[in-house]
């Protein structure tokens, strides 16, 4: 004896669309989890190379990195585009991830900015329109850090605020000595590099005895010398003394 089970259509519609979004569902979540581990591995190689640049923000620490990382926002640039316009204020501060920049400062010449250099931090500091130009060089990864972001976490987290400006203080710094003298390294290897000795000049040079010349004597001294040697040697002639037989 069979059994015939008959289902109504309406059920049978209904699975097939609830198994595509079962499997859709499944597909974004490992789609989310995917790209959040990019994510995490791309925060970790952009904090290694903002911590490992000596020209950039040295005093932070690896907490301090972490923190901004997580709160800066990442911009790309092509080649010609401009992350700081001179005249306008920045409202914020650039750390450069991948690729190099050009300063254009006017009658100064052009500067490079590195990956894990910082750049914008005049207009972010006094709030002023920014001073020069700073324009990809080529493809450039930068992060971008804007004020009220970065006074929120200030604000959380004061001993990062310190490192964070005194940082800057140091970029400013060195810029501006690189400006206006040689480089620090420059100076540095003239001070180690000891002082050529020149020929010693003789403080009291040697008189030859025949070039001597002989004392000069005072002719007028001279004669007064002989005239009183003249008079203690003639006596002087007393009368009470004089010849008896003069008297006759």
């Amino acid at each position: 004896m069979r059994v015939c089970v008959f289902l109504p259509s309406f059920l049978l519609i209904s699975v097939q669309p609830c198994c595509y979004l079962l499997n859709r569902h499944l597909e974004c979540l490992s789609g989310i989890s995917g790209k959040r581990a990019m994510s995490k591995a791309n925060q970790q190689q952009d904090v290694s190379v903002l911590s490992a640049a000596k020209r950039g923000l040295v005093n932070l620490t690896p907490n301090d990195w972490a923190l901004i990382a997580d709160k800066a926002t990442r911009m790309k640039f092509k080649p010609g585009d401009l992350l700081v316009h001179q005249g306008k204020r920045t409202h914020g501060v650039y750390l450069l991830l991948k690729g190099t920049a050009a300063v254009q400062i006017p009658s100064m010449g052009t500067h490079l900015i590195n990956p894990g250099e910082a750049c914008g931090e005049i207009s972010f500091l006094d709030e002023l329109p920014a001073t020069a130009n700073v324009v990809a060089k080529e493809e450039v990864d930068a992060f971008y850090l804007d004020r009220p972001t970065l006074q929120s976490v200030f604000e959380l987290f004061p001993h990062l605020g310190s490192r964070f400006y005194q940082s800057l203080a140091a970029i400013l710094s060195r810029r501006l000595r690189e400006l206006i003298g040689p480089a620090p390294d420059k100076i540095a290897s003239v001070k180690a590099e000891p002082a050529k000795a020149g020929p010693l000049k003789k403080e009291h040079p040697e008189k030859d005895p025949a070039k001597t010349d002989a004392p000069k004597t005072d002719p007028t001294k001279v004669d007064a010398t002989k005239s009183d040697a003249t008079r203690t040697e003639s006596p002087k002639s007393d009368p009470a003394k004089k010849d008896p037989s003069q008297k006759r």
